[in-house]
Formats: structure tokens, C-alpha cells, sequence
């Protein structure tokens, strides 16, 4: 049984039933302090908390968020919309300490953690920024993921700065494949006429065509046409499929 399942066993005993009135104040409040006992105690004798990361920890507990270390939020199913701004904190003065690898899996965890809808669109301009900073192509890519699920009109200037740029190659993928929904009504032409550009960039070609058969850019077709002559045959067919879409 694992702690999720563990902590709804505690708290069944406290629930209204079907058809009864809501459970009292006190019970819910009794039942949520078991449930949270009841993973505390479980989470203590699992593994121990990184050194590294001991602050984060203790931080997120004084915000009723309880934890072992930033992997439990990455895998939890759970929404923690408490623990945003204290992951974004914790993420942003990662630079004022002495490098290490231990330093990296936690900048990792932390962008991964702040990857989710809860983060968007405050995120935006830090995962834009950690794109730009991070050591490794790796982590890159984890930055990369996380703008593409964060960022929001407002880095929409800066997301184009980054897929322009064929140096940083197919990390800007998922970057490019979000494009619309960054640029969201407002940019749609720029949107549209950046991702006909970036149909013909290898890295991300098969991102730039799903971008446009998602927002039916018929202005794409020209393009869609020339990949239909590419030696790449997933290239061919989701051209195809692409240009089967916009009609």
C-alpha cells in the first residue's frame, strides 16, 4: 500500500456517506491530521531527505505541504498550488551556491516540480531564464518542458528569442511545439509565420508541424508541400497528415 492509499484509508472513517450531511469541522480537521501523520511517518523511514534540500523541505512543511524531498511532488498526482512560490524562491538562488552534481539533480527536480499548470503563468520568465543558464543539454531539456507548460504571453518575446536560436538545437523542441498556446490570439500571425520559418529546421521540424496542424495555419501549406520531398518518412507522413488536415 503506498502513502496515498494509506492516508485516504485513514481518513474513509471520517466521511459523510452517501445521502448523510457533511462531516462536522472537527472530524475533517481530526481526519486531515492523521492522513498527514500517517505519510510523515511513512516518508521518514522510506529515505532520507538530501542534505541539499532540507530547507526546501522544511519550508514546504511550514506551508502544509509535507514532503521528503522535491520528488515526491514530481510524482505525486496531486496538486500543490501552496508550494509554488517556495520552489520558485528555492530555484531562483540555486546560482548563489557552490556547483555540484547534487546541486544539478536538485535544480532538475525543482524545474520538473514547477512544470505543471499550477506554475502558469508566474513560472514563465524563471524557466526562460534557467533555458538560458543551465550547464547541460539535459537539464536544458527539462527547462524547455517546463516553458512549454508555463510560460504565457508575457516571455512570449523571449520563447521566440529561444527557438530562433539553432545553437541550443532540439532542446527548443518542446518550446516550439507550445508556441500557440503562448502566443496565444494576440500573436497568432507570428506565431504562424515563425513555425512555417522553423518547418524547415531539422531539430524541430516534426514540432513546427504539429504546431500548425493543431491551429489549422492554412498559410503552412507551401511549406507542408516541400517536406513531402524529405528522405525522413515520419517527416513525409505527418506532412502529409498535416496538409490532409488544413484541406
Amino acid at each position: 500500500m503506498n502513502h496515498e492509499e494509506e492516508a485516504e484509508q485513514a481518513t474513509a472513517g471520517a466521511r459523510p456517506t452517501a445521502g448523510s450531511d457533511e462531516a462536522p469541522a472537527d472530524i475533517r480537521t481530526e481526519s486531515r491530521r492523521l492522513a498527514a501523520a500517517m505519510v510523515r511517518r511513512n516518508t521518514s523511514v522510506s529515505r532520507p531527505t538530501p542534505e541539499l534540500q532540507r530547507g526546501l523541505v522544511t519550508d514546504l512543511a511550514a506551508a502544509g505541504v509535507v514532503v521528503r524531498d522535491v520528488a515526491d511532488l514530481v510524482n505525486t498526482g496531486q496538486r500543490y498550488v501552496a508550494a509554488i512560490p517556495i520552489l520558485m524562491a528555492w530555484l531562483e538562488r540555486l546560482d548563489a551556491l557552490a556547483a555540484s552534481e547534487e546541486l544539478e539533480r536538485f535544480r532538475e527536480g525543482l524545474i520538473r516540480a514547477l512544470s505543471v499548470r499550477d506554475a502558469r503563468p508566474a513560472a514563465g520568465s524563471l524557466m526562460v531564464s534557467q533555458f538560458r543558464t543551465v550547464p547541460t543539454d539535459s537539464i536544458r531539456w527539462v527547462a524547455g518542458n517546463a516553458i512549454s507548460a508555463v510560460a504565457g504571453p508575457d516571455v512570449f518575446d523571449d520563447v521566440v528569442g529561444i527557438v530562433r536560436n539553432r545553437s541550443f538545437g532540439v532542446v527548443r523542441q518542446m518550446p516550439v511545439d507550445a508556441l500557440p498556446r503562448i502566443g496565444g490570439k494576440p500573436h497568432r500571425g507570428a506565431v504562424i509565420d515563425l513555425l512555417v520559418e522553423l518547418l524547415s529546421d531539422d531539430d524541430v521540424t516534426l514540432h513546427a508541424i504539429s504546431a500548425v496542424r493543431r491551429i489549422r495555419a492554412a498559410q503552412a501549406r507551401p511549406a507542408l508541400r516541400h517536406l513531402l520531398d524529405r528522405q525522413n518518412p515520419t517527416i513525409r507522413r505527418r506532412a502529409h497528415e498535416a496538409l490532409n488536415r488544413l484541406g
